[in-house]
């Protein structure tokens, strides 16, 4: 595995991506990088963006992200975004749309959760209460 690192990419829902790579190219709030093999430690706040990853076959990989942290350690890299879309977007405003409806959706199934874990707490209690 010389001169590659693991990259682990995931959302709220699951883990998009994991593979062993040469290199990833990464929107940060400081800029952008090119993050190799070995790179310092670090954590880092990621923007929604277009990402650049050139794969264990050294085949070159677009993808889009939503904003997110970047955590690098020991030659590995996790990636922990909003959304992770197959294909590059040039529009920023259109990946800022799709990171928002990805949020309105989870937010909307977190609340759809909440909201039958009361109706069976309610249920629950008229037991103990009858």
């Amino acid at each position: 595995m010389e001169n590659k690192f693991e990259l682990n990419i995931s959302t709220p829902e699951n883990t998009k991506y994991n593979d062993n790579v040469y290199s990833l190219l990464v929107k940060l709030s400081t800029g952008v990088v090119t993050i190799l093999a070995n790179h310092q430690s670090t954590i880092s706040l990621v923007k929604t963006s277009n990402i650049k990853i050139v794969n264990h076959e050294g085949k070159i990989i677009n993808y889009s992200i939503g904003d997110g942290i970047l955590e690098i350690n020991n030659n590995k890299v996790n990636l922990l975004v909003d959304f992770f879309n197959s294909g590059q977007s040039e529009n920023p405003v259109e990946l800022r749309k799709k990171a928002i409806d990805e949020s309105k959706k989870l937010a909307l199934s977190k609340n759809d959760n909440l909201h039958q874990m009361d109706i069976k707490l309610e249920q629950e209690i008229k037991k103990i209460n009858s």
